[in-house]
């Protein structure tokens, strides 16, 4: 995601439905952002109005200087408001230049980070460091940083243009709290919900993990293994009750030969390997075609994966091994039968 999501709690605040100007915001959150650097464990504290990879959107339109935008050209980006420390609690690096700091504050020169993309759209092959921007709320921005691309609206985006402005010049009533701990996220929670309660007690309030955030982020891609897992539960059922069909034909329209082999000596084991053997050589024959074919779809199949590549050898292995094992099941009742064929029985038969 363009960020380390492990060991960052999130507490969300909504001043603005409780009358804060911000006067009595900015007050707020540098009291909670100084108890919450005082809890055990925590490692530093920042806020931002978007949490990546959220419900919550933020768009703005700009006016870069010196870039003179084409005819329908789409001008607004992804924008995020967020304190100082924020790139080192989210864990983001930045490629060049720096972060928002204590003294980027109301008064000051007014600053931004960008992305790398941001950057490359407009300063191609030249330092973004120094160069400025407008936006329809802020005014000129001037560019300090880049940050590394990073994901903003889902885990399967392109990279986008983004940027940052920092919350001391720029307040916004409803912000996140994150803070980055040592151990788990989970055990903090309570501390973070008592010391903003004890500032606030009548404060909208919720608290959560990176984790547990990113849940919804990844809802499209579970439901959709969800439902092809189970198609492919019940495929592989069907193959199995397939082999098991075939297999059975099999070692009846051989009924002969195989009294005849077991007259000649053949033993009981013999018999069943003979027939797992058959069954295997089908399998295997089925899971070379497949596996094929699982690799030319690799271009679409990407679009839907993460944390997984397409061709994840984990993940083949895992497959073939299941598949065998399903013929191995489905072929052993039919060869225990053909092991059981009385030799004299078969033959009188015949």
């Amino acid at each position: 995601p363009g960020f380390r999501v492990a060991g960052l709690a999130l507490a969300r605040l909504e001043l603005g439905i409780q009358g804060y100007d911000s006067t009595r915001g900015r007050a707020f959150y540098a009291e909670l952002e100084r108890r919450a650097r005082s809890l055990p464990g925590v490692e530093s504290v920042s806020l931002a109005e978007i949490v990546p990879l959220g419900l919550a959107r933020q768009r703005r339109g700009v006016e870069v200087e010196g870039y003179a935008a084409r005819e329908g050209e789409e001008m607004e980006f992804g924008a995020n408001t967020v304190g100082a420390g924020y790139f080192e609690t989210m864990g983001i690096p930045l490629v060049r230049g720096r972060g928002f700091e204590p003294s980027d504050r109301g008064g000051t020169a007014e600053v931004a980070v960008v992305n790398e993309t941001f950057a490359r759209k407009f300063w191609p092959g030249e330092n973004a460091i120094g160069r400025r921007f407008r936006t329809r709320k802020e005014g000129t921005l001037e560019v300090v940083g880049v940050a590394r691309d990073g994901k903003y609206l889902s885990l399967t985006e392109e990279p986008q243009p983004h940027f940052y402005e920092p919350f001391a010049q720029a307040y916004e009533a409803d912000m996140v709290l994150l803070v980055r701990t040592a151990g788990d996220p989970r055990s903090i929670l309570p501390a973070l919900a008592r010391e903003a309660r004890a500032l606030d007690p009548e404060l909208p309030l919720d608290v959560t993990t990176m984790s547990e955030h990113l849940g919804f982020a990844l809802l499209p891609q579970r439901i959709g293994a969800a439902v092809l897992g189970l198609f492919g539960a019940v495929a592989a059922l069907l193959a199995a009750f397939g082999l098991y069909g075939v297999m059975s034909y099999v070692v009846s329209q051989r009924t002969a030969e195989i009294g005849i082999r077991m007259a000649l000596g053949a033993r009981a084991m013999d018999v069943r390997l003979l027939v797992v053997r058959r069954a295997l050589a089908l399998t295997l024959a089925g899971l070379v075609l497949g596996l094929a074919g699982a690799v030319a779809a690799t271009r679409v199949l990407a679009a839907f994966l993460v944390d997984v590549s397409p061709t994840d050898l984990t993940t083949l292995a895992t497959v073939t091994a299941l598949f065998m094992t399903v013929a191995l099941l489905a072929s052993w009742l039919p060869a225990r039968r053909a092991a059981a064929v009385d030799p004299m029985r078969a033959i009188r038969g015949e």
